[in-house]
């Protein structure tokens, strides 16, 4: 699995390539995201983060972000990567 994400003017654009196939989430308002995020690296077992826009909910396999458009499964072994993306 390779995993994408940008920010770019406050819109983060997250996706995961897998086997030829692709899925994707877009997220506004989501500035803060790689910040929200980082806080699962160093505890995993956090509770949720909900804002206005989306939210984190931690499981099993990593956290789902979910927002009004659709829900993201970011594994574990993922989160730092994706934070690094967000934060560059």
């Amino acid at each position: 699995m390779k995993i994408t994400a940008t920010l770019t003017n406050g819109t983060a654009k997250i996706a995961a390539e897998r086997l030829n196939i692709t899925t994707d989430i877009t997220i506004n308002d989501a500035a803060d995201l790689a910040d929200h995020l980082s806080r699962f690296i160093t505890h995993p077992y956090a509770g949720e983060r909900i804002t206005d826009t989306y939210s984190i909910v931690p499981n099993d396999t990593g956290v789902r972000i979910i927002n009004p458009t659709g829900a993201f499964d970011l594994p574990w072994r993922h989160i730092a990567s994706t934070v690094a993306q967000l934060s560059a």
